[in-house]
């Protein structure tokens, strides 16, 4: 059992990496959904409000200076990324191909020794 614990271990951090992978697939996709949702049951005044508030977002933020906008992308960062789990998409690609490769080495070490 010693002899196969860092491969089981290993197999197991790659399906979090992966769970979380997809998990965070399937959360953005229940946010479209829920966007939509929330879109049809607008009355169409509140759609008209709605379509006026975020034309004068986008102006604000076309008038704005580049130093304001990252200002602007630092505080979205910290107010809608915090929750979320650490690492981007490329970055938990990386991760999960750096894990398959140690087990690689070590299914290479175990058939090495028998």
């Amino acid at each position: 059992m010693k002899r196969y614990l860092i491969s089981i271990v290993t197999v197991l951090m790659v399906f979090v990496v992966v769970g979380a992978t997809f998990g965070q697939e399937e959360e953005r996709a229940g946010q479209r959904g829920s966007m939509r949702q929330r879109w049809q049951d607008m009355s169409e005044a509140e759609r008209e409000k709605f379509r006026a508030e975020m034309l004068q977002r986008r102006e604000r933020y076309q008038n704005m200076s580049e130093e304001e906008r990252e200002k602007f992308r630092a505080e979205m960062r910290e107010r809608f990324g915090g929750g979320r789990f650490g690492t981007g998409r490329q970055e938990q690609l990386k991760a999960i191909e750096a894990i398959e490769e140690q087990v690689a080495k070590l299914k290479a070490a175990i058939k090495h020794r028998a």
